[in-house]
């Protein structure tokens, strides 16, 4: 049995259900209890801007005023596919970078290969300019995805993975040394090495060492992680089959030698995306947890 000190979710898939990009008002409860149980982080391809439209605010307004500092305190971001980190300043009522890494230049500038991909992806994508500080973004045509078939969006989103990679493989067949590649369903994201979600989990852990000398075990396993896309290629790939973590999968089975554990019911069956995430926050909410 572990005892969970911490728990880090993916965001679109796992605190929301498939294609819909914002939480529903018993997520946001569960998850407000949870916060004043223990730091929650969300590792996630959005950038901070999109995170706070699509989640922080939410869960904003569902707080009361004397439990506010409490659990925003308690709220991280590994934004960017855990490119880049921020904590919640109650001090001064935002949120602050505690990490970020750099992008791999050796390899291939950032703005020669937004230039030469969005000639590439265009009949499925478009370049999200300007609103990430470490990762490169192609989100997919389907703007309106509120009004489109989730499975619809996530092929054009699968057509731009395929673009670039063959586009990397042609630049070195060793650029997975330097970047990654993450289908996160809505998008593509194109992130340095050393910054994807794995390495997300490991500065969360160190933040919390260093700042309040709190240990995760081995393996960082009170951890809770979660996510929905741990397949090869997906964009939790890192972060649910590196070994660290107590880990989960609301969506796609995993792979390696470390796979995620699916999230099923009591009757065995497996639940998916938002649902399974909240039956495993409310087990964690309960006491120690089995996985």
């Amino acid at each position: 049995m572990k005892k969970i000190k911490a728990a880090i979710f993916d965001f679109d898939g796992t605190v929301t259900e498939k294609g819909i990009p914002e939480m529903n008002p018993e997520m946001m409860k569960a998850l407000i209890k949870l916060a004043k149980k223990m730091p929650i982080g969300f590792c996630t391809g959005r950038n901070l801007e999109s995170f706070l439209r699509r989640g922080l605010d939410q869960l904003t307004n569902y707080l009361n005023d004397d439990e506010r500092d409490e659990v925003l305190k308690n709220i991280y971001l590994l934004a960017e596919n855990g490119s880049v980190g921020y904590f919640f300043n109650t001090d001064i009522n935002t949120y602050e970078e505690f990490y970020r890494v750099d992008w791999p230049d050796s390899l291939i500038s950032m703005e020669k290969l937004k230039l030469d991909l969005s000639e590439k992806v265009k009949e499925w994508g478009n370049l999200f300019e300007n609103a990430h500080k470490a990762v490169v973004v192609y989100r997919t045509v389907f703007y309106d995805i509120e009004n489109r078939d989730a499975d619809e969006v996530y092929a054009f989103s699968q057509k731009i993975y395929e673009v670039i990679v063959g586009y990397l493989e042609s630049v070195s067949e060793n650029y997975e040394n330097f970047l990654h590649v993450g289908d996160a369903g809505l998008g593509v994201l194109v992130i340095p090495a050393d910054g994807d979600k794995d390495a997300g989990i490991k500065r969360f852990a160190q933040y919390f060492s260093d700042k309040f000398g709190t240990s995760f075990g081995e393996n960082l396993k009170n951890i809770m992680v979660v996510g929905d896309r741990p397949q090869k290629g997906g964009n939790d790939y890192y972060l649910l089959n590196s070994g660290l973590g107590t880990v989960f999968t609301v969506g796609d089975l995993g792979e390696g030698k470390y796979p995620p554990t699916p999230v099923t019911g009591e009757d065995g069956e497996r639940i998916f995306n938002g649902k399974g995430t909240l039956h495993i926050i409310k087990k964690v909410l309960k006491g120690p947890l089995e996985g």
